[in-house]
């Protein structure tokens, strides 16, 4: 139980372990390092304790076999007598200097070193750490005691910290001369105590090398946050904020854990040593749940997992905000059960976000293994590190300095992942989009065909018509002639042939004739007709949406007849139109330029102007003679029927229905043997301020309108409630329904056709509601 308990402090002493202690103790006179020592102190020692053999110019041997301690002792350095205070010395049986777990207890720990070389030699003396609670550090020369490093002392921990980034004392030995030595300290949090004695060049490069690593780490992490913060300011997507958010954390806790803000800025606070030691991890914490809660949408695919994470990142803000306010009042009483609580937290999001990751793995796609390396291994990084600072494993190697490579790996990989994830999201547009291309082409293709099959319809049903009329009137002519002829034969029975007019054959003939041509016109009547319905679908697209998939079906068809097809979209505004008919209409204009085009090219322009979105097509085809461009000028009943294959009109005169149905124009402009150039301007509204209307919030949007959402009811839910507008039970409020739907379906355009007018595809937005079609709903709702 006790190294179960241990191992849950660990996370804490991960934040403390090169954190000061409060200073109390005076300074009296300089030693030979220039710092102030206390009174001399003499005592004697009567144990014996192996000699360190130090040579001039190299480094000291590894110190754990020479060093003798003792735990719980009732001094400490200072003391007058050190055999007193520890009768009973204890070896260390493993490599690494460390002294079990921690406690509140003075560890004393004696030494003795000797210069064995023939020549004056200059160490340093380094314990590697620059926060131990109560830390003294005394030596023995021929009977004298003296006290060189007091932790309390401030002034003196300040300049030590500054210079050397630990509590080192520079030592300096004649030949022959051994000095003996002793520190006490509190291991409140940790035990392990790095003691070297080094060349002053060993310990200068190996400080360059633990800068650069630490360096290193907080280089890549801020390039890393900033790049997130691009990322972010351009796409708008939350998960580069967290993400950037949590590397800008993990670079400050990699600056705070191997003691720099230590070093420099908290030597004399170390209740903010402490706090800041459990406030950023937390805060790490904090934007890593959040990040995995927007990136993974775990409300969605993990619900549970994601409540889980919503309680602990409370905790985590609850615990932060605490301590802080702990900090500024420096109150340092009373924080037990928060450290244990920030320490237990900590720790369960080392276990939850590999955890997470695992699981986004198996239910979501394998694109999301980096999740795995970058949490998990930081949770791994966190174990070793716990396991060889609270001596959980004996001996176990540790440098705290590679904090700053495993933050940095750990946030490589996160970024990877979330690369990866925007990779898979494009390689499935990119599939979405070549399987919506085919669908489109086949619409198209369908939309054609039925385009094709109700012009026939309508002609046969005009010819129909048209022949009806021309027999009523053909049988009228026919009784004309038929009256002469019957007069001429009457006379001719009473006549005798000898008496029979000479011209009587030519007027048979002229009557013949005059027959024949009732009959050829009879049976030679004009076709037309297309579509009455006034059903429209308002959608809100850009030009590119709906000019980009025609030309991909069209432009191999103008390459193939070596036509040159040319589209300047010069205006992206968003534009609230029926984009189904306008695709038919841009599909027929576009057809007539490639048919009746020969050599040349076909030009087609999109832009806005005045409160008006433009689209025009121009060709250098064989143009319109000033007869066919009369006739389509004027509402027209029937076929527009011309000669030399120059097409019957029937596309333009349904197009510009189309676009007179939209609140729009078409304008044609052509010469015959010049090419031809058609205008098409629709409205345009303020896009700018346009914003998206919630599902919540359809009902009452518009006075005396109700947007009516049918994909959330049945159809017959529907009509039993009488929401229908073909059902005559309308409310007595006279308030209009505007049905709204994500489908746009020719099946579901009829339905709502049925009782509609007018319909709105979702997402729906403010902009779509000043369109003129919804006005015209709101002016009936008035009575206009």
């Amino acid at each position: 139980m006790k190294a179960m308990w241990d191992f849950c402090l660990g996370l804490l002493m991960l934040a403390a372990l090169l954190c000061p202690g409060q200073a109390i103790a005076q300074i009296s006179s300089p030693d030979r390092n220039g710092i102030q020592s206390s009174p001399t102190l003499r005592s004697t020692s009567t144990i014996a304790i192996p000699v360190i053999p130090l040579y001039a110019g190299s480094d000291g041997p590894p110190l754990a076999p020479y060093i003798r301690y003792a735990r719980h002792v009732a001094g400490d350095a200072a003391s007058e007598n050190w055999d007193n205070l520890a009768p009973d010395l204890l070896e260390l049986n493993v490599s690494k200097i460390q002294f079990g777990p921690g406690g509140p207890n003075t560890i004393l720990v004696r030494f003795r070193v000797q210069n064995a070389s023939a020549k004056q030699g200059t160490w340093l003396l380094t314990t590697g750490r620059g926060a131990m609670k109560d830390f003294k550090l005394a030596e023995r020369v021929n009977g004298q005691t003296r006290l060189l490093i007091d932790g309390t002392n401030l002034e003196q921990v300040r300049e030590l910290l500054h210079l050397y980034h630990s509590f080192t004392h520079v030592l300096e030995l004649a030949p022959g001369e051994e000095r003996e030595f002793a520190l006490s300290f509190q291991g409140v949090h940790s035990t392990l105590l790095p003691l070297a004695i080094q060349t002053n060049e060993t310990f200068i490069e190996q400080r360059y090398w633990n800068i650069a690593l630490i360096a290193g780490g907080v280089l890549g992490l801020l390039s890393l946050a900033i790049i997130m913060v691009i990322f972010y300011s351009t796409t708008g997507r939350p998960e580069f904020l967290w993400l950037g958010l949590a590397d800008l954390m993990l670079t400050a806790y990699i600056l705070h854990i191997p003691g720099y803000t230590t070093f420099y800025f908290l030597y004399d606070k170390s209740i903010w040593i402490f706090a800041i030691g459990l406030i950023l991890p937390s805060a790490h914490a904090f934007f890593c749940a959040q990040f995995a809660r927007v990136f993974l949408k775990t409300s969605v695919n993990f619900p549970v997992v994601n409540k889980v994470l919503i309680g602990l990142m409370l905790l985590w803000a609850f615990v932060s905000l605490r301590r802080t306010y702990l900090a500024l009042n420096d109150l340092a009483t009373d924080t037990a059960w928060l450290d244990t609580v920030t320490v237990l937290s900590i720790a369960m999001s080392q276990i939850m976000l590999p955890s997470i990751a695992i699981l986004a793995v198996i239910r979501m796609g394998s694109q999301y293994w980096p999740l795995i390396v970058a949490w998990g291994g930081w949770a791994l990084f966190n174990i070793y590190a716990l396991s060889s600072t609270i001596a959980l494993v004996p001996g176990l190697p540790f440098n705290w300095h590679y904090v700053g490579i495993a933050a940095l790996l750990s946030a490589l990989f996160a970024t990877l992942a979330l690369a990866l994830h925007i990779r898979r999201v494009h390689i499935d547009k990119l599939v979405y989009e070549r399987g919506l291309n085919k669908s489109l082409q086949k619409q198209i293709e369908i939309q054609e065909d039925a385009i094709r099959l109700e012009r026939e319809k309508a002609s046969a049903i005009a010819t129909i018509n048209d022949q009806d009329n021309l027999i009523h009137a053909s049988g009228h002519d026919s009784q004309q002639v038929l009256m002469a002829l019957n007069s001429i034969a009457n006379v001719t029975e009473k006549m005798p042939s000898d008496a029979l007019p000479s011209n009587l054959g030519d007027l048979l003939k002229s009557s013949a004739s005059y027959l024949q041509d009732i009959v050829s016109t009879t049976t030679s009547g004009a076709i037309s007709g297309f579509e009455n319905s006034s059903f429209i679908a308002l959608t809100r697209f850009r030009f590119a949406e709906l000019i980009q998939p025609i030309e991909m079906i069209y432009r191999p068809l103008f390459i193939k007849k070596q036509i040159e097809l040319k589209v300047d979209i010069r205006s992206d505004h968003w534009i609230v139109s029926d984009r189904a008919l306008l695709a038919r209409v841009l599909s027929n204009l576009l057809s007539n330029s490639l048919k009746f085009t020969q050599r040349g090219e076909v030009t087609l322009t999109a832009w806005t102007e005045h409160r008006k979105a433009v689209l025009e097509v121009r060709d250098t085809g064989i143009g319109m003679d000033p007869d066919l461009l009369s006739r389509l000028g004027g509402p027209q009943e029937g076929r527009v029927k011309i000669r030399d294959g120059e097409g019957s009109g029937f596309g333009l005169l349904s197009s510009r229905t189309i676009i007179s149905r939209l609140f729009g124009t078409l304008e044609i402009d052509s010469r015959k043997g010049s090419g031809t150039t058609i205008t098409v301007s629709l409205p345009l509204s303020d896009a700018k301020r346009a914003e998206p209307v919630p599902a919540n919030g359809m009902k009452n949007i518009v006075s005396q309108i109700a947007l009516v959402d049918v994909d959330e009811i049945s159809r017959r839910e529907f009509e039993d409630q009488h929401l229908c507008m073909s059902c005559g039970d309308r409310k007595q409020d006279n308030t209009q329904i505007i049905p709204v739907t994500h489908d746009n379906s020719a099946s579901m355009r009829s339905w709502i056709g049925s009782f509609s007018d007018l319909g709105l595809v979702k997402p729906v937005w403010s902009d779509m509601l000043d369109h003129p079609a919804v006005q015209n709903v709101q002016n009936r709702a008035y009575g206009k």
